[in-house]
């Protein structure tokens, strides 16, 4: 017992540190764009309702179908009569007694007013709308993924400019402080020097410090368990470029697939439908129906009174002289409902109306977006041209200057403006070339296809 007692007070401290390790030991995901969103559309709150929306649809239509099978159900009663009771011949004696009935039937609706077919149908064209409105909210959650994905990628590159430009910086403070201590220089040039080390060292802090927020969000959204856990896999930027600059469509391309394709408009167009089907449905309200009814039944009849028992029959012989069979054919026909059919088409007359201006108002921003996506896309191309000029005049001046401040003609600020200039424009360049293939992506997004890999 004195042994063990030690061992129980370690073991709370033994298992975090294995915890631990064992998730320092986890071995690191390689994720695709592609693998990033399946990880991650599945568990999108809103993809979740709208899957539940569509499954619901699905047993809807199910609930339809199964409106044209007949019903049938079983019972069984138990009545005890005190003073008068009915027998099985439907005569009251002046007893008490007690009755047991067995009922079984059945019913089948053979024709009605067309509601079956009519609601089959409703529940069909809502099952389709409720998948492409499935299928809409899964595209908004992939676009989303894709947006946060570039941006990791492009911090990333971010973080690595950071770490080469401060490298340099390094580079060029101790060929400054070997020119110092030769007495070549002046003391001036390394203290201004170090400065301008520490301003960089700052930067890079908030460059980490982007990527890892950033991360931590697109963690968050892929299910992943910590921004340790994965890196992303994609192509180098400038194949990533290319491939966007092929996909810079013009705005008719665009509309014209949109029309075709986008789930939103399919489902704003299926409203409509579904409205005209609504009033259909409620039309049937005015046509009548005919239902078969069929049904079997028999009772026991017990006195209470031991000498009335004399000349009643069994239970078996009382169940089988009693069996009673029922079939009939009812007709019923609407004649007044307190007008509630009247209602329902003037109700289904008006979401038509709301379904078709809601039609025309999603082709109208559908129109606009696919606009300003088509601009955007174009601008963002243009800016990377430009950026790559900036970045390779801004990469000459920094070579000359940097030359010139080694041969002792320029000063420590031309040497820190130009390298300001150079990293500017690198950062520019990044920016530009990821927000350009982003850009595109969004265009894409309104043709409803992706580059994914």
């Amino acid at each position: 017992m004195k042994r063990i007692f030690p061992l129980i007070l370690i073991l709370p401290l033994i298992f975090p540190t294995l915890s631990a390790l064992a998730q320092q030991t986890a071995p690191v995901k390689h994720l695709t764009l592609r693998q990033c969103i399946e990880n991650g559309v599945k568990e999108y709150t809103s993809v979740k309702l709208a899957q539940a929306d569509s499954l619901e649809a699905a047993l809807q239509v199910n609930v339809a179908k199964n409106a044209f099978l007949p019903t049938a159900s079983a019972g069984i009663g138990q009545e005890f009569s005190f003073g008068r009771a009915e027998d099985a011949t439907q005569v009251l004696r002046n007893e008490s007694a007690s009755s047991t009935s067995f009922q079984v039937s059945a019913s089948y609706t053979i024709f009605s007013g067309l509601r079956r077919l009519q609601d089959l149908e409703l529940a069909k064209q809502q099952l389709a709308a409720t998948n492409n409105n499935y299928q809409a909210v899964k595209d908004q959650a992939t676009l989303v993924i894709v947006g946060e994905f570039y941006q990791v990628l492009m911090l990333e590159e971010m973080v690595r400019l950071a770490d080469a430009n401060v490298e340099q910086t390094k580079s060029t403070l101790e060929y400054t402080k070997a020119m110092v201590n030769s007495g070549k220089w002046p003391k001036s040039k390394q203290l201004d020097l170090e400065a301008q080390l520490a301003n960089e060292l700052v930067s890079r802090i908030d460059s980490y410090n982007d990527l890892y927020q950033s991360r931590l969000t697109l963690t968050h959204d892929i299910s992943q368990p910590t921004p340790e856990s994965f890196t992303l896999v994609a192509p180098e930027i400038d194949k990533l470029v290319a491939i966007a600059t092929e996909k810079v469509y013009s705005e008719e391309q665009v509309y014209k697939v949109a029309l075709i394709k986008r789930s939103d408009v399919l489902v704003a167009n299926q409203n409509i439908e579904i409205a005209q089907q609504q009033r259909k449905v409620a039309l049937t309200g005015y046509i009548p129906t005919i239902s078969l009814n069929v049904s079997w039944g028999s009772s026991y009849f017990y006195p209470f009174n031991r000498e009335n028992r004399i000349g009643t029959y069994n239970f078996a012989t009382q169940f089988n002289n009693n069996n009673r069979y029922f079939i009939g054919l009812s007709l019923s026909i609407p004649i007044f409902d307190a007008l509630n059919t009247a209602s329902l088409v003037k109700r289904s007359n008006i979401q038509k109306l709301r379904a078709e201006a809601n039609y025309i108002n999603v082709i109208d921003n559908l129109q606009k977006d696919i606009r300003s996506a088509r601009a955007n896309a174009e601008n963002a191309s243009k800016k990377n041209h430009l950026a790559e000029e900036s970045q390779r005049t801004s990469q000459e001046s920094l070579r000359i200057t940097q030359d010139a401040f080694e041969a002792g003609r320029s000063t420590v600020l031309e040497l820190e403006q130009a390298k300001n200039r150079a990293f500017a424009a690198e950062l520019q360049l990044i920016r530009a070339k990821y927000d350009f293939v982003y850009k595109t992506t969004i265009l894409q997004h309104y043709m409803g296809e992706y580059e994914l890999w």
